[in-house]
């Protein structure tokens, strides 16, 4: 029937999956050895696939061992498995133990489904993220499962968004948290203005590398002028000021950058609008002025 003979007993980790040696074709009944297979697990394996009828693909070696908690090479490609030797696919988070090993894979979806829930979780893990101990990777679908690296287009809860997955060292594959190539990413996404915002006040954390969109008011009480969010109104040019003094050190628990709808972080620009009229000027990365004409 598909199903994986029970051999042994015990809980369910990746040592327990190791025991599942046999694995039968289907169609014919014969045993699968050394190769890719897709069949629903057996009860013992995963009860609640078993129970809803769910089939995933496996790799077994050539004694009929199941790979777990493994990333490998196939054909040129890396594959995922799980502590149940399931084979990862879409947009996973795991715990790493150097660039083969997964200790733990951070399945359930809900902690990521949505662009908001997604951003939650990696502002809450930033630190991990930021560390390599816990990295954001990209198997493609359900029939592919092949490691994504490089720019991809990924999809969460029906939108499309832009990912960026590093192309060499031993963390190939993760997601980019940080600056990079003058763009800001949070575990491999995209920070970027929205088409209506035109720009966007991100601020980047120097320790967790965490960059977070900020409210233009929030930002605007941070100004130099001692006026706050209220700025100083400049009745000469009937327009309101707020001039600021960051500087980019990385000694400094937070920066703040400007970037455009494409996500590049804005370098040198005078009177730079946004969606809500208010004009910036940067210089060398820093925002150095904001202006609001009545």
């Amino acid at each position: 029937n598909g199903d994986p003979i029970w051999i042994g007993q015990g809980s369910n980790t990746a040592t327990y999956s190791n025991t599942f040696m046999y694995f039968s074709n289907p169609e014919d009944g014969a045993r699968y050895s050394k190769n890719w297979f897709k069949v629903v697990p057996g009860f013992y394996l995963e009860q609640d696939e078993y129970d809803d009828g769910s089939d995933y693909w496996y790799y077994v070696d050539g004694d009929g061992n199941l790979y777990t908690n493994t990333i490998e090479n196939w054909k040129g490609k890396k594959y995922a498995l799980s502590e149940n030797g399931r084979m990862i696919d879409g947009l996973a988070f795991l715990e790493m133990e150097g660039s083969k090993t997964i200790v733990k894979w951070i399945s359930d979806t809900d902690n990521y489904d949505t662009e908001e829930a997604f951003d939650d979780f990696v502002a809450k893990n930033a630190e991990d993220i930021a560390s390599g101990d816990l990295r954001c990777y990209y198997f493609g679908d359900s029939d592919d499962g092949a490691m994504k690296t490089g720019k991809q287009t990924v999809e969460i809860d029906g939108e499309e968004f832009t990912f960026e997955f590093k192309t060499s060292s031993s963390e190939k594959g993760a997601g980019i948290m940080g600056k990079d190539d003058h763009k800001l990413y949070n575990a491999g996404k995209l920070v970027r203005a929205g088409s209506d915002d035109k720009y966007q006040v991100v601020e980047y954390d120097t320790k967790t590398k965490l960059s977070t969109k900020m409210d233009i008011d929030k930002f605007l009480a941070l100004n130099d002028n001692g006026e706050g969010e209220d700025g100083y109104y400049n009745s000469e040019k009937e327009q309101r000021e707020w001039t600021f003094d960051f500087n980019n050190s990385e000694e400094n628990a937070k920066v703040y950058y400007l970037v455009n709808t494409s996500g590049s972080m804005v370098k040198n620009k005078s009177n730079a609008k946004d969606g809500e009229d208010y004009k910036f000027d940067v210089e060398d990365y820093l925002i150095k002025k904001v202006v609001l004409e009545d």
